[in-house]
């Protein structure tokens, strides 16, 4: 068994904790499977797509902390994600099936070194002359965040060979290819053609303007990829809270659409918040880069002060909370 496959059926079969969207993700990818070769069903996991991306994250190397140095290794949950994304593929054009991937994930658990690295590989080793990679955010600050990621990755690698870093800008030549931050000032995004875009903290987002004009500017491509991440936030009516909502019927099969990629990593609400196996649950990096000593400190501030237990409830754990009150938490306990 692949370990893309592999991974899906350690968290169906309760091997390893996870909630409910968690779970039903994997669900669906392992039913999908099931799935390949029947006359509804156009698509193939392509497993030698997905190991290219892994040889490629695996080859560059981390440039901060404690993992300084050192090179890149993907953990199975990370590998069930990327490999998801760039191994689904259409059977007849071999194109990418999913052009939407919508990730919820909570903080420190690595998603946006993931992002920086599928950003760098999609712009300029997809095959894609002319690519164009964007990472978005709602402030230029907060955009350069994952580009910034990019850039050092470049510098840590033997990809600083091929790829020219600017401030704002990384290019390839040969292959006529870009890679730029962008805010939200959407009046300023026209003549894009995006290959592939990443939209950072994508809860922070106060309407879709830049949201709507990326996706219209993707038409011309073959295989776009929209690749957003974030965790919770706390407004159900927003963007976040629309995609959300569209993300959860899709796993609950509510609704179908097969180009829409979703993983949630959090925990349940009849869930005891205050448990370091919930945090476990809701942290596929618990132990690796969230720090337990960490959330167990914040699980103490928490316990006597309300802000801080629903602050801890949503970016720790992925749980939804009431915005206005957070004494009228829906997951108090």
């Amino acid at each position: 068994m692949n370990v893309v496959d592999a991974y899906a059926q350690s968290i169906v079969s309760g091997a390893l904790p996870a909630g409910k969207y968690h779970k039903l993700a994997c669900a669906r990818h392992l039913r999908d499977r099931a799935r390949e070769g029947t006359p509804e069903f156009p698509y193939r996991f392509d497993l030698e797509k997905a190991m290219l991306f892994f040889r490629f994250a695996e080859k560059l190397k981390h440039y901060k902390g404690e993992w300084a140095g050192q090179t890149i290794h993907l953990e199975p949950w990370e590998q069930f994600i990327t490999g998801s994304v760039v191994g689904w593929v259409h059977i007849k054009t071999g194109n990418r099936r999913f052009r939407t991937a919508f990730t919820q994930v909570p903080r420190k658990n690595g998603k946006t070194l993931i992002a920086a690295i599928m950003l760098l590989y999609l712009t300029f080793f997809d095959g894609e002359s002319g690519a164009e990679g964007y990472s978005v955010a709602t402030k230029r600050d907060q955009s350069k965040i994952v580009f910034n990621d990019c850039k050092q990755l470049v510098q840590s690698s033997g990809l600083k060979k091929r790829i020219k870093v600017m401030v704002a800008n990384l290019h390839r030549a040969d292959t006529a290819s870009k890679l730029e931050p962008l805010g939200a000032d959407h009046d300023s995004t026209d003549g894009l053609n995006p290959n592939v875009v990443v939209v950072d903290e994508m809860h922070a987002m106060k309407d879709r303007g830049m949201l709507d004009v990326m996706e219209t500017a993707t038409g011309a491509r073959r295989q776009p990829m929209i690749y957003e991440i974030t965790t919770f936030g706390d407004d159900p009516v927003s963007p976040w809270g629309d995609q959300h909502d569209y993300a959860c019927k899709i796993l609950d099969g509510t609704l179908v659409d097969d180009t829409f990629y979703t993983f949630s990593a959090h925990a349940d609400p009849e869930d005891d918040w205050m448990s370091p196996e919930t945090a476990k649950k809701a942290n596929p990096n618990y132990g690796i880069s969230v720090n337990p000593e960490d959330l167990a400190s914040k699980v103490l501030k928490a316990k006597g002060i309300p802000s801080a237990a629903a602050t801890y409830k949503q970016k720790h754990l992925n749980l939804l909370v009431n915005a206005s009150n957070p004494c009228l938490s829906v997951v108090a306990g």
